[in-house]
């Protein structure tokens, strides 16, 4: 059970307290959560490659984001 999902499950019943196997389950979404990749990273690169793989997508019509996906997924 996801913390969405177990805070919905609160909001249906309202008139139920929380027990101590809700909160355990609660605990656990929070910490699958914090696992899940977000699909964003941050990537410092060199100033001429910046420059040369913008220039690039900008050639190809698509965005620096989009271009660079298409880079990393080629083999």
């Amino acid at each position: 059970m996801t913390q969405t999902e177990f805070l919905k499950k609160m909001e249906e019943t309202p008139e139920a307290e929380p027990d101590e196997y809700d909160f355990t389950l609660l605990k656990m979404a929070k910490l699958q959560d914090k696992t899940e990749k977000s699909g964003k990273i941050v990537l410092r690169l060199p100033k001429s490659l910046h420059s040369e793989l913008a220039d690039e997508a900008k050639r190809e019509g698509i965005s620096l984001n989009q271009y660079c996906l298409y880079r990393l997924a080629r083999k």
